[in-house]
């Protein structure tokens, strides 16, 4: 009995699309990552003018029972 046994092609890519594919996986998974830090970091207060400051300063700190 003979075996025989077809040729098995692979497909071949071109080699700038195998440097690329796991390029942009990366940039997708950094983007995601900075997404999620953006959203959870702190909000930034911004600093209250002088004059705000002045307007609002009458012992708003004192409680009164």
């Amino acid at each position: 009995m003979v075996a025989r046994a077809e040729e098995l092609r692979l497909h071949d890519e071109h080699p700038i699309r195998r440097l690329l594919r796991p390029a942009l996986g990366w940039a997708a998974v950094a983007a995601v990552v900075a997404v999620i830090r953006r959203a959870t970091r702190e909000p930034r207060v911004t600093r209250m003018s002088d004059q705000w400051l002045s307007s609002h300063n009458h012992d708003s700190n004192r409680f009164d029972y």
